[in-house]
């Protein structure tokens, strides 16, 4: 095998451009970082060097310093970058958030908000669906008669405190005549005609009743002002009434001598609710409005509690026959059957004849003529006029009654004996205003008042007693 040997010259140039290349190279490196390190280096404004973490950058630093600079120089780009992406980052999510939040505001508004905006409206409207009937009821109680029962609109003046008013003027007026009595040695009031339990007489609650039925029927009668004033003056002086009368009366004087003196009578005349109908022309259905406000109910909400000494307004039937076992008496046990009976009633003066309602002399009389007695003086049947029948035909009895301080213990009567009191000048027989019918073991039954009716109780006191009468 031939081998081939190598040309001397063409070595020594081979390696001659070998070391230019190299040279070459080599410069254009260091060129490309001195290039590099001008473009890195920036003046300041004010001419000096521009430092980087507190330190002057120099040209003449080594490679590893260079390195460890660009490495510093690189960190810090970086971090530019991600302070940059995350303020980004976050004004995206804001400004992403604030628009969420709207769109979440008027989804709220559409779905919740505005339903229950719509449900309120709806409410509303029922509220005043509802209330407005409530109003037009409230609005015609008041231009009614039973406006009296509501407290009143404004305050101030009331029917009842100024109707109170004028019924006590006219009381003082009365009270005023008797006490001077002037030209004469006494005064005395006399109730005309008055037929009931109480000493000093009132038609109060009728002049309230009549008031308000008269003015209160499609107006406001309990807005007082200077014309309903004058409303209800003019109904107390209707209502209310007196004359004078003279005349002689013989007492006892302080030595127990008689003695005859001159009497100033003040004689007062009260009209009751249905007198007034009749007076004002009232048509029935007011009429049917007075009945109604004066019921023992309504009286009761105006304040009337009638005596307060009313018995029970009932009896068992095992009582009623207790009772009735003690009698022996036929004709007392058929008295007492009957008053028992009617325990409960209502009672009525206007209505004593109707067989639903009964005062005190219309209870006696009918039991007595169930009985077969006619107890009644020349057809009239007061507990006046029951007292003169049985006085003037001997039919009195003499009577034990006194209270012993633990009750009243009363001898000498029987079973449907009546009992006449007086409680007040009425100018009738012996001044007597009331009756009671006796059952037996101190007890009665008698039709008391309005608010109380028929009831069963105790004897009353014995002082206003005036006379016992036995009808057989």
């Amino acid at each position: 095998m031939l081998m081939s040997r190598p040309i001397a010259g063409a070595t020594k140039l081979g390696a001659k451009f070998a070391r230019n290349s190299a040279k070459k190279a080599h410069d254009k490196r260091i060129k490309r970082k001195e290039q590099k390190a001008e473009l890195d280096m920036e003046p300041e404004e004010d001419g000096k060097e521009k430092r980087f973490g507190g330190k002057k950058k120099s040209s003449d630093k080594s490679d590893s310093d260079k390195g460890d600079s660009k490495r510093r120089k690189k960190g810090i780009r970086g971090l530019i970058r991600k302070l940059q992406m995350v303020t980004y980052v976050k004004q995206s999510k804001n400004e992403d958030g604030e628009g969420k939040s709207s769109r979440w505001q008027m989804l709220l508004m559409q779905k919740i908000v505005i339903p229950v905006l719509g449900f309120l409206a709806l409410g509303m409207m029922l509220v005043a669906l509802i209330a407005l009937p409530v109003m037009l009821v409230i609005a015609l109680i008041y231009n009614s008669p039973f406006a009296i029962f509501f407290p009143p609109l404004e305050s101030g003046d009331a029917v009842q405190s100024v109707t109170s008013a004028y019924v006590a003027e006219f009381n003082r007026e009365v009270t005023e005549l008797v006490n001077t009595h002037e030209g004469y040695d006494m005064g005395r009031i006399v109730y005309v005609d008055y037929e009931g339990t109480n000493a000093s007489p009132t038609n109060y609650y009728d002049i309230l009743a009549v008031y308000m039925v008269k003015h209160g029927v499609g107006d406001s009668a309990t807005e007082i002002n200077s014309t309903t004033k004058g409303w209800i003056q003019t109904v107390v002086d209707d209502m209310c009434d007196y004359t004078t009368s003279t005349g002689t009366e013989t007492i006892l004087d302080a030595d127990g001598n008689e003695v005859s003196q001159s009497v100033l009578y003040v004689n007062v005349s009260f009209k009751d609710y249905l007198d007034m109908a009749s007076v004002y022309g009232f048509d029935e259905t007011k009429r049917e409005l007075l009945e109604s406000m004066m019921s023992p109910e309504s009286l009761a909400m105006l304040g009337y509690s009638g005596d307060s000494s009313t018995g029970a307004s009932s009896v068992s039937r095992a009582e009623i026959n207790r009772i009735l076992k003690a009698i022996t008496d036929e004709k007392q046990k058929k008295i007492c059957s009957y008053v028992l009976s009617k325990v409960g009633y209502p009672y009525s003066q206007d209505y004593r004849d109707s067989g639903d309602y009964y005062d005190c002399s219309s209870l006696a009389y009918y039991a007595w003529k169930y009985a077969g007695i006619n107890i009644s003086y020349g057809g009239a049947t007061t507990a006046a006029a029951e007292a003169q029948e049985l006085e003037e035909s001997g039919k009195t009895v003499e009577y034990d009654i006194y209270d012993n301080g633990n009750g009243i213990v009363c001898n000498d009567l029987l079973p449907g004996d009546l009992i006449f009191y007086s409680y007040c000048h009425n100018g009738r027989y012996k001044n007597i205003s009331h009756v009671a019918i006796y059952v037996g073991d101190g007890k009665v039954v008698e039709a008391k008042s309005e608010s109380a009716g028929v009831v069963y109780g105790n004897l009353p006191s014995p002082a206003s007693i005036v006379l016992v009468g036995r009808p057989q």
